[in-house]
């Protein structure tokens, strides 16, 4: 039996369509804080099960019976006691493997987000602490995210991102939970890390003519001071 944390969230939801191509529905469990917002994998014979990051005992009942674990990361800035209550429920509950969904960055630079890239730092600590076996896919940023980045006014007021020459492997939610659905259906143990990632990488450049293109107008570039970027 393979669990899915975050089954209602986005990435959950592309993981659990792309497990539904490769194994039984009957195979699937998904957590969800509010089951009855998970109505439509009800329909789709999938066994849900109530249970809150935030809550230890919820966990442990819903792992019960569980051999895999997919642990979608909580949300950016919120109680990093989440992930111990999950890894901690998961071992005492049996369960053989996790995986666990963290986000790239340069491992020499040693700049840490607070509430964002420091709770990849732990999770790595309490995975590897855990005694479990255990996988970290490393995703991408989402292609998804790109029109939020972009900002309501690119057509007329252009491409506004203040990241010089830069360029993203951005990928798609679909695409990298076909990878993990791929991963944790595998027969064989992955590494400890996976970096999923697309195969070529996009430039604000690129982004500009692919929309003037489009839409038939000139979207300039424009290169914006962060403070003004993170103000519009």
């Amino acid at each position: 039996m393979i669990l899915i944390t975050g089954s209602t969230g986005a990435l959950g939801a592309e993981t659990i369509k792309a497990l539904l191509r490769i194994i039984p529905s009957e195979q699937i469990v998904a957590l969800a804080r509010n089951p009855e917002k998970a109505q439509e994998l009800v329909d789709a014979g999938i066994t849900v099960r109530q249970g809150d990051y935030s809550d230890y005992n919820s966990l442990l009942a819903a792992f019960a019976g569980i051999d895999k674990l997919l642990m979608i990361s909580s949300p950016a800035f919120s109680d990093q006691s989440f992930e111990a209550n999950t890894i901690l429920a998961a071992k005492n509950a049996g369960i053989k493997y996790v995986l666990y969904t963290g986000i790239q960055g340069k491992k020499e630079s040693g700049w840490v987000i607070p509430g964002v890239t420091e709770r990849e730092v732990n999770m790595e600590k309490l995975l590897a602490a855990s005694g479990l076996s255990y996988t970290i896919a490393l995703n991408a940023l989402y292609i998804d995210v790109i029109p939020f980045l972009l900002g309501p006014g690119v057509i007329e007021k252009g491409v506004l991102f203040p990241s010089g020459d830069g360029a993203a492997a951005v990928a798609s939610r679909s695409d990298l939970g076909e990878a993990l659905a791929k991963i944790i259906t595998a027969d064989h143990k992955y590494p400890l890390q996976v970096t999923l990632a697309n195969s070529q990488s996009w430039s604000r450049q690129d982004i500009a003519r692919i929309l003037s293109e489009i839409t038939g107008k000139d979207i300039p570039v424009v290169d914006l001071p962060v403070d003004e970027y993170v103000a519009y």
